[in-house]
C-alpha cells in the first residue's frame, strides 16, 4: 500500500504531471545515452584487447579441432 504523507491539496494535478513526463524524458535520455556509451566501450578495440587479456581463459591451450 502507498502512503502520501503531503496533502493532497498542495499539488496542482496538471503540474504534477508535467513534472513527472520532463523527469521520465529526461530519465530516458540517460538511458538511451548510457545505451549508446557502453556499446561504444564495448566495440573499442582497447577494451576488447584488455577483456581479452583478463580472461581467464586467456591462459589455456587452444584444442584444434
Amino acid at each position: 500500500m502507498v502512503i502520501f504523507h503531503g496533502s493532497p491539496e498542495k499539488f496542482d494535478a496538471n503540474n504534477m504531471l508535467s513534472k513527472l513526463q520532463d523527469e521520465t524524458e529526461k530519465r530516458m535520455l540517460t538511458e538511451k545515452q548510457l545505451r549508446e556509451l557502453e556499446r561504444q566501450i564495448s566495440l573499442s578495440k582497447a577494451y576488447i584487447q584488455r577483456t581479452q587479456q583478463s580472461s581467464p581463459y586467456h591462459d589455456r591451450p587452444k584444442i584444434l579441432n
